[in-house]
């Protein structure tokens, strides 16, 4: 039921097969396989576009769109994209050689004009988009072009829209640290493909060990305090079982980044991984994406098991939603691996795994676990709540989740007393009767003794989509004095 099909990328090809299509013209078309009756022609070789810049912008193609129309070309580019994710290329290919990747195959890197991309991206960001993903394989291959579309990015950043990069940690040096400190909190997103921290495996798999490099880059951008980091690890590589897994993820998380993804090898059509399954002895799903079902140093038995660990490391670990609660936690047990090992045998038991539950249930079952396993321990319980009040702008509390507020009057007045001394990001000209409707003081017990935040009573303010916190323990409890 196949009539053509073409091979590589197709932005060339797709336009000279419709055009000899409509002609009856030669289908001798480079990248193209075809049927006639029962006669197939096939074509192995995979085409490439040589220069990128022929492909015309789609973002442009939509401003002069609007423009035909009669449109506001801005303001209709600004309905159609505000706020939304868009996933943007600014090259192709890949310069490294990772066997498990079909960009390796391609084996040259091509660039788009960086002018082209400058007014691509200044399009995007007068639309208001919140995200834009970069789906270049590396984008800091070419340290120039590195430099100066970043740069760029900070130079006319609006404050609303984040940018995420796929990058190689190795290749940056001090000096593209530093220049990285310049940025706003969250404009840049890495993504960094550690995928194993066994040299073993990463040898076997074509890439170079360079985990001490990473975790040296990794550690400074975390000084700086601006760069989000998504650290991603592969299961089922060649030389990694369980155990070993289980290490490279706990050398991971010692890295302090903001997410960390487990993801599972795929044996891709194409991909050099694909022709080593014999020696490795890989079993894996006949089907689209061709995922790992075991090899030689890992059983089908422990891949469910890691996959069940990924589920309570994707809830759990992201967003910083539960950070306090998990760092204290722990910290008790030594080991990052053991802690949501344990905790992932709990939900899988208890019937919470592969179920979609309420942000505010997660945070019961956390409490619940942990309660249970250190039922002495009633600090846990100080954190887990206000991990949930800097998280969530649930205004109910939820059922086994209870927490003590402060009256509204006592409120009130805390808040007078911040707005008339000036105290913490309060102006005189906030007026009280309308901060209370956004703020509420907890009674912590035990008090909470962070780093960044310590205190019996502390407060909690909205201010647009974030929740703001600050210790008012002397305030309420020189009005409870006075009264």
């Amino acid at each position: 039921f196949i009539d053509f099909l073409l091979s590589g990328e197709g932005e060339e090809s797709i336009f000279e097969l419709i055009k000899a299509l409509q002609s009856n013209g030669d289908l001798d078309i480079r990248g193209l396989s075809y049927r006639e009756g029962d006669q197939l022609t096939i074509n192995d070789e995979i085409r490439l576009v040589e220069d990128l810049n022929i492909i015309p912008s789609p973002y442009k193609f939509l401003l002069d769109k609007y423009k035909a129309k009669g449109e506001d070309p801005y303001l209709s580019l600004k309905k159609e994209f505000k706020n939304r994710i868009v996933y943007y290329e600014s090259s192709r290919g890949c310069p490294f050689n990772c066997y498990f990747c079909l960009s390796s195959t391609i084996k040259k890197t091509r660039f788009f004009d960086i002018n082209r991309v400058k007014e691509d991206l200044l399009l995007l960001i007068k639309a208001g988009v919140g995200q834009v993903k970069f789906i270049d394989r590396t984008f800091n291959a070419k340290k120039e072009i590195f430099y100066d579309l970043l740069n760029f990015l900070i130079k006319n950043d609006n404050g609303n829209i984040n940018f995420h990069f796929e990058i190689v940690a190795s290749l940056l040096d001090y000096e593209q640290i530093d220049f990285l400190s310049r940025a706003r909190k969250d404009l840049f997103q890495f993504e960094i493909g550690v995928q194993s921290t066994n040299e073993e495996t990463i040898l076997s798999v074509g890439r170079k060990a360079e985990f001490d490099k990473i975790s040296k880059v990794v550690k400074k951008l975390d000084e700086g305090g601006n760069i989000h980091q998504h650290l991603d690890l592969i299961a089922g590589l060649p030389y990694e079982g369980y155990d070993r897994f289980l290490k490279s993820f706990d050398d991971v998380y010692e890295l302090g980044a903001e997410k960390i993804q487990l993801g599972f090898l795929k044996l891709l059509k194409g991909s050099p991984i694909r022709d080593l399954k014999d020696k490795y002895g890989y079993v894996f799903t006949d089907y689209p994406p061709y995922e790992v079902i075991s090899n030689k140093f890992i059983t089908y038995k422990e891949i469910i098991k890691l996959k069940e660990i990924e589920e309570t490391v994707e809830i759990y670990l992201t967003d910083s939603r539960f950070k306090k609660t998990l760092s204290y936690a722990i910290e008790k047990v030594d080991r990052a691996s053991k802690f949501f090992e344990e905790f992932t045998k709990y939900r899988v038991q208890k019937g919470y795994a592969d179920n979609p539950l309420s942000l505010e249930k997660h945070y019961t079952i956390l409490k619940d676990f942990l309660n249970k396993k250190y039922p002495e321990d009633s600090y846990i319980n100080s954190l887990i709540i206000f991990d949930f009040l800097t998280n969530t702008r649930n205004t109910k509390t939820p059922k086994g989740l209870e927490f003590e507020t402060v009256s509204y009057q006592a409120t009130h007045d805390t808040l007078r007393e911040i707005i008339n001394k000036e105290i913490f990001s309060f102006s005189k000209g906030d007026r009280v009767k309308e901060e209370v409707k956004f703020s509420r003081i907890v009674k912590f017990s035990p008090s909470l003794k962070e780093k960044d935040i310590k205190g019996e009573y502390i407060l909690f303010k909205r201010v647009d989509k974030k929740i703001e916190y600050y210790d008012v323990t002397e305030i309420v409890e020189g009005l409870n004095e006075c009264d």
